[in-house]
């Protein structure tokens, strides 16, 4: 299945309002690391009241491949917005499950799920920006921070993430992970422009379920207290712990 966000020229999208593109991709029944393949495996070692023995995941995505409601029916002034990674976007987690359902459950709030599986510190920025500069303010905002050692590559009419898991000797990711201090420089900077960014607008909250970006950042810390089908991310009570920390922080 492909999506409708097959651009000429990212750069002019951005400028009118849109979203960062995401790659063609499909999803169903499986996403990302959260394969077939694994989970077949995963059943041969988890016991016999693994809760994904019995209860199934499906992925829906917009027309722009995002994890969420399309675009044009956010009221965007009267819902909360969640950006990160592949732990915001709910790879191994039904819809329910996700950190934005619940979150949305326990505040009484539409919550729209901007995480990307794979993306980086950047990806979640630029994209608040655009949400900043083209959308109403909405009640708050919440980054779940990526690990420091990714980045995002833009195409002309696509991205692509890179980490450890693409790293060569001597390519863009080694280059921009090599000096430690250079990725974390970019991902301070990203802080201190997300922070000034919703400061005195909305409410705003940010954690990570990197430990290393939770050190270096100087920010609240989550507790695993579960894994997703995948046996990688973070579970459905991981979730709701987080959802709620969230929650009782910004007095939602």
């Amino acid at each position: 299945m492909s999506y409708d966000f097959v651009w000429d020229r990212t750069p002019d999208r951005i400028r009118k309002g849109h979203f960062l593109p995401v790659g063609t991709r499909s999803h169903d029944k499986f996403s990302g690391t959260d394969t077939e393949e694994l989970y077949n495996e995963n059943l041969k070692t988890q016991s016999i009241d693994w809760y994904y023995r019995t209860n199934t995941v499906e992925y829906k995505l917009n027309r722009h491949g995002y994890r969420t409601t399309e675009f044009n029916t956010v009221d965007w002034a009267n819902s909360i917005v969640v950006f990160g990674c592949s732990n915001v976007f709910g790879v191994g987690l039904n819809e329910d499950d996700t950190l934005s359902s619940q979150l949305s459950k326990l505040t009484n709030t539409p919550v729209i799920n901007m995480g990307m599986g794979a993306s980086s510190i950047e990806y979640s920025l630029y994209n608040s920006i655009i949400l900043s500069n083209s959308k109403p303010t909405p009640k708050a905002v919440i980054h779940i921070y990526s690990s420091l050692d990714r980045t995002t590559y833009y195409h002309q009419r696509n991205v692509a993430h890179h980490g450890p898991w693409d790293m060569q000797k001597g390519d863009y990711i080694d280059l921009y992970s090599t000096d430690p201090a250079h990725a974390l420089t970019h991902a301070v900077m990203c802080q201190m422009i997300s922070k000034q960014l919703w400061a005195n607008k909305t409410k705003y909250y940010e954690t990570s379920f990197f430990s290393d970006t939770v050190n270096k950042l100087n920010m609240p810390s989550v507790s695993w207290v579960d894994q997703a089908r995948d046996l990688m991310h973070p579970g459905r009570m991981t979730l709701y712990n987080l959802a709620t920390q969230i929650k009782d922080n910004l007095e939602l």
